[in-house]
């Protein structure tokens, strides 16, 4: 993977033409129109002076790599220490060692692969690089390890292998601090939401606390500097008013020095040369409250639709949601190409829109635009002042919390042996089902791994419908066993009324011998039919009571159960008044309508049908699409579905409504 280093392109560096760098920090090169921090910087030059690891702490958007990277480094490299200065800079990323030993190579040459294995020799192997290549007996090391969290971030992620790297890079960076075989210098910038962190791995703690410089927080008379200083110098001038505003407007404010930097190069983009900035200018760009929101938004509202979509793309997939914070996730370009749906070259045209030296919202490391190039968000600032992206930032992390719990349940299954009572059901299955969907076109890259692990997941969802639709059948099917009742009761008084007749024509004896034969071969006649039929019910209720067994079980039930049958399946909350008008014209046809069903919009067909499961019923499911057509748009045919399981009967069948199928007169 690229280091993520910067070297700020010459075309990017701060000049009378552009004086404010927006969201993207100061560097080195940016000194001259850094203001306002000068006595921090003095305090952490002290600081070095007395230790060789010092750990920069302070909230988002205190602006702790600028002040290294536009205060301190320029001051070391004027001989501080009367020393030479390597300086190297880079964050862990999702590589911690491999960017380690590439940022060491650069600034002290050799090849970064060899430099590699000599890491993973043990903790002195950043010793024993830095020696080799370290020509220059008074030339000092300085390595800058910035967002220094990542590798936090990075080690609960991936693991325990990813833990073990984390521990081996600490070990190598806080034995060579310590170590006095070179002079080696080390600083780190970390959120200070983090320093809970470091207490979990040894040595880290300790380190930190014999050289932690927390970030204070800027006065007044600081901003007021950073706001006057780069303007003057700049040859333009600011009403007394407006500074004031703006002064006020920061007090209190999150992301302060983002905001303001970004206002700050709106406002002077948007001046009018030769006049002074004032309220209008401020006003104009959204102030701070819009300012970041309202610019990002006109970039986003500025591409064509399908840029629009690779946008929401790019931001789902460099953002995530960690411990309830949102925060970075960068990413190779060649990872962000490979996402189903995005043309390389419209990406290349979105990532170039939102990084232009005017926006800064994305970060681009060094050299040109290729498929190692790490894409990030310039500062983490954006996706809590842009409402769309965090909108973006927070579906994404809802979905994919919502397919994790999906995994689990279909992994819990599998591993119960595939029990019935672990499978969804009614609208969770239907919600299951749509999610399913959406992940087969998410747009995210965590969605190819999860399309490389879907076999457990599907074979869930599918049995979760089948053992739904059986579930079905049986309640739609359950007044079968009172109408059999019923029957057994009706042949039984039958019988006892035919035995009365029976013992009445004893009783006349001789009276009327051909009426007693009559009644005789009328009851014999009785008790032939009652025994047939009591034979059929008996099968009937022994196949019933055998029904776990399988699903051949219905096959009695098919030939005893004639009557044509039609279940309504429809669409979405307005379908259901279209299936009971379609219900009405069907039972005036002489057809049962027994239920309406409400059904995913990824299971309706794209045109409305009559679905048979038996050859001799198609010329009935014929009849029943033209008496559905007189009720809907567009053609409704008649298609034969495959009985899997074998139970549905005879003279069964489903119309299928498809969504936008009603007609303008119903």
């Amino acid at each position: 993977m690229s280091s993520l280093m910067e070297v700020a392109p010459s075309a990017f560096r701060l000049n009378a033409e552009h004086p404010f760098p927006g969201l993207r920090p100061f560097n080195e090169p940016d000194a001259d129109w850094f203001f306002g921090r000068s006595a921090e910087i003095n305090q952490l030059l002290k600081l070095l002076r007395r230790t060789r690891f010092i750990a920069v702490v302070g909230p988002s958007g205190c602006g702790k790599s600028s002040l290294i990277r536009a205060g301190l480094l320029p001051s070391i490299h004027d001989s501080y220490l009367d020393a030479q200065w390597s300086v190297a800079l880079f964050r862990p990323g999702e590589a911690p060692l491999d960017n380690l030993a590439e940022a060491i190579s650069k600034v002290l040459g050799g090849d970064a692969g060899k430099t590699r294995k000599q890491l993973d020799t043990g903790s002195m192997g950043l010793i024993e690089a830095i020696k080799e290549r370290r020509l220059d007996s008074d030339r000092n090391v300085f390595l800058l390890v910035d967002q220094f969290e990542e590798l936090f971030e990075f080690a609960r992620r991936h693991g325990d292998r990813s833990q073990e790297e984390a521990k081996a890079f600490l070990k190598l960076l806080l034995t060579s601090a310590a170590s006095d075989d070179v002079p080696f210098y080390l600083v780190i910038t970390m959120r200070m939401e983090w320093l809970a962190e470091c207490a979990t791995y040894e040595g880290v703690a300790e380190a930190i606390n014999q050289g932690i410089y927390l970030v204070p927080q800027m006065s007044r008379r600081q901003f007021q500097q950073t706001i006057l200083a780069p303007v003057e110098m700049a040859g333009g001038s600011i009403s007394t008013t407006l500074l004031d505003r703006m002064l006020n407007d920061l007090d209190g404010r999150s992301d302060q020095l983002p905001v303001l930097q970004h206002a700050l190069m709106r406002l002077w983009i948007t001046r009018d040369p030769g006049q002074p900035l004032d309220i209008p200018h401020y006003e104009l760009v959204g102030t701070f409250s819009h300012s970041l929101s309202d610019h990002a938004e006109e970039v986003y509202k500025a591409l064509a639709p399908e840029q629009q979509k690779i946008a929401e793309t790019l931001f789902r997939s460099i953002t995530q949601v960690y411990n309830n914070r949102k925060i970075r996730r960068p990413r190779l370009f060649k990872e962000l190409a490979a996402i189903p749906g995005v043309d390389r070259e419209q990406l290349q045209t979105v990532i170039s829109a939102f990084a232009q030296q005017e926006r800064s919202f994305l970060f681009i490391s060094e050299g040109e635009l290729g498929d190692l190039s790490v894409i990030d968000i310039s500062h983490e600032a954006l996706m809590r002042q842009w409402q769309r992206l965090s909108d973006w930032v927070d579906d994404e992390a809802d979905l994919q919390g919502r397919v994790a719990r999906l995994r689990q349940d279909a992994a819990e299954w599998a591993k119960a042996g595939g029990e019935d009572s672990a499978l969804y059901r009614g609208y969770r299955l239907e919600r299951a089902w749509a999610l399913w969907a959406q992940t087969q076109g998410a747009s995210s890259t965590w969605s190819i791994e999860w399309r490389q692990e879907w076999n457990t997941t599907l074979e869930f969802l599918r049995a979760s419908r089948a053992a739904e639709r059986r579930s079905l059948f049986w309640r739609r099917w359950v007044w079968v066993l009172p109408v059999l009742a019923a029957i057994v009761v009706w042949q039984f008084v039958a019988f006892q009324r035919a035995k009365q007749a029976g013992k009445q024509a004893e009783a006349y004896g001789q009276q009327a011998a051909k009426e007693r034969d009559v009644a005789q071969a009328a009851l014999q006649q009785l008790q032939r039919e009652r025994q047939g039929q009591i034979q059929v019910l008996s099968k009937i209720q022994q196949d019933l009571r055998g029904s776990v067994a399988g699903p051949e079980v219905l096959g009695s039930i098919e030939k005893s159960i004639t009557a044509q049958r039609i279940y309504m399946q429809y669409v979405g909350d307005d379908g259901l008044t279209l299936a009971k008008q379609v219900g009405v014209l069907l039972r005036n046809g002489g057809y049962a309508v027994p239920g309406y069903e409400k059904v995913a919009p990824n299971l309706s067909p794209s045109k409305s049908q009559v679905r048979f499961f038996h050859a001799e019923d198609k010329a009935g499911a014929g009849n029943i699409a033209g008496i559905v057509q007189g009720a809907v748009t567009g053609t409704v045919t008649a298609v034969q579905t495959a009985d899997p399981n074998n139970v549905v009967p005879v003279g069964q069948f489903e119309v299928w409504l498809a969504q936008g199928t009603a007609a303008a007169q119903h």
